[in-house]
């Protein structure tokens, strides 16, 4: 009697374990865009209509506060001005507000860039030799 209870606890729990963690995630993925369309009305609103600022929202989780990003192109950071002071009023709690520039990342890019290039021709040269560079077969 024991054990047909834990077999059918055991064959229970692998069906109902998935379909509820399936369920927590359907949850958390519908608050996700329920915030992300908050904020994206709110710039729209602030703006006038449609533009260039991209809406992206992280969850929280119990190890880390949630996130609400903004982000725009290079050279549109003037669209970030207009728009993130009524966007930092619907921010939820234990959510921080994150703004990102085009230009920052075109700064990265091209200094990463440089850097690979310069480590390329280096290699070129032959003045990186590491251990698997130096062996002659």
């Amino acid at each position: 009697m024991m054990e047909l209870f834990v077999a059918t606890l055991l064959i229970g729990s692998l069906i109902v374990a998935p379909l509820g963690w399936r369920a927590w995630r359907d949850r958390c993925h519908a608050r996700e865009l329920m915030i992300r369309a908050e904020i994206q009305h709110t710039v729209d609103r602030a703006l006038g209509g449609e533009s260039f600022v991209a809406v992206r929202v992280e969850l929280k989780s119990p190890g880390r506060r949630g996130r609400v990003v903004l982000s725009v192109p290079a050279f549109y950071e003037w669209l970030l001005d207009q728009a993130w002071r009524p966007v930092i009023e619907r921010v939820p709690p234990g959510y921080e507000l994150v703004v990102r520039s085009g230009r920052f990342e075109q700064r990265e890019t091209a200094r990463r860039g440089a850097a690979l290039k310069s480590a390329a021709q280096r290699l070129g040269r032959g003045r990186l030799r590491g251990p698997a560079l130096s062996r002659s077969t």
